[in-house]
C-alpha cells in the first residue's frame, strides 16, 4: 500500500475511533451499503448478489490485500 492511501486509511480510522458506537454502526451500514451498490453496478447483479459475492469472496480479496503490505 502507498503511504498516501496508508495515511488515509490511518485517518479515517481516526476519525471512526471517535464516534460513539451508535454512530459508528450507522457508519459502517452506511459503508456497506455503498460497496455493495458498487459491487451491484460493477458486476451488473443485484445488491444481494453483490453481498453473496463479497461473503464468498471475503478471505480471498483479504488474502490479496495482507500481500500487499
Amino acid at each position: 500500500m502507498n503511504g498516501i492511501m496508508k495515511k488515509e486509511w490511518q485517518d479515517m480510522i481516526k476519525a471512526f475511533l471517535q464516534l460513539t458506537p451508535e454512530q459508528r454502526v450507522e457508519e459502517s451500514q452506511k459503508r456497506l451499503d455503498q460497496s455493495l451498490e458498487r459491487l451491484s453496478t460493477i458486476h451488473n447483479i443485484s445488491v444481494g448478489d453483490a453481498y453473496e459475492m463479497l461473503i464468498t469472496n471475503r478471505d480471498r480479496i483479504y488474502r490479496q490485500f495482507c500481500r500487499r503490505e
